[in-house]
């Protein structure tokens, strides 16, 4: 009679191909969970979506000041499966001036359509170059953590009858990781007397708060450094008409 704990060749062969197929699923099965939930949203781009909807209100003064009141509200919203890490966010509101003209400059509509500038020209009205009428900060957050979303209204006011337009501006940086580093903003006055507002990311030393320095383009990429802004422009109509409501596009 055959010895029943000793086993032919093959069903020994037979056993080793089973157990070395269940290990390897088990290594297969922990690198995919690993590759998924932990390399891959490690890997994903930050995608901040920022929304921004800006409205004139209307109605009679209490205070008796001819004055024009526009409410915007800002969402900001983090969709990515990883926390995100937020600097010093800010928004700012130019005014605009129209004025009558009837030629079209030719040169100056082939420059708009070449450049970077977010600008139009036209027939019949020419609008004056923006000064920056009003500014602050947006979110006091730090960080959003995945699918988190944040919002802010705020309400600001301007002398009637001053400017035709004003466009609102929704400036927000983020990164990864914003662990000991830092924002500054900068506004200042160019040549043509126009107001530009600037940032510069710096290092900050904990020992030495007031010793920073710039941040370097290497670090602020390995950082995923960006800044997602959105931006909408309502014209300020005659009080008396209905008040239009004007969404920006989400911009990431």
């Amino acid at each position: 009679m055959a010895d029943p704990d000793k086993k032919t060749v093959g069903e020994r062969i037979n056993i080793w191909v089973q157990t070395v197929g269940i290990v390897a699923a088990g290594i297969w099965a922990s690198y995919t969970f690993v590759y998924k939930e932990v390399f891959v949203p490690r890997s994903a781009p930050i995608n901040t979506v920022v929304a921004l909807e800006v409205r004139k209100e209307t109605g009679p003064s209490s205070s008796g000041i001819d004055r024009v009141a526009l409410t915007f509200t800002v969402s900001a919203q983090n969709p990515s499966q990883r926390r995100l890490g937020l600097f010093n966010s800010i928004w700012l509101a130019y005014g605009s001036k129209i004025r009558r003209v009837d030629t079209l400059d030719v040169e100056e509509a082939e420059r708009v359509l070449n450049t970077d500038e977010l600008h139009s020209v036209s027939r019949h009205m020419m609008s004056s170059p923006p000064v920056l009428v009003a500014a602050g900060r947006l979110f006091d957050d730090d960080s959003l953590e995945s699918s988190e979303k944040v919002a802010r209204t705020d309400v600001f006011y301007l002398p009637a009858n001053t400017y035709d337009s004003v466009e609102i501006v929704a400036l927000v940086p983020n990164a990864t990781d914003t662990d000991g580093l830092d924002i500054q903003w900068t506004v200042s006055r160019d040549e043509k007397e126009m107001t530009t507002v600037d940032s510069k990311v710096y290092v900050v030393n904990p020992d030495a708060p007031d010793k920073r320095i710039e941040a370097s383009e290497e670090l602020q990429k390995s950082r995923d450094f960006s800044t997602a802004i959105a931006r909408a422009r309502i014209p300020l109509v005659p009080t008396g008409s209905d008040p239009p409501r004007v969404a920006a596009k989400p911009r990431s």
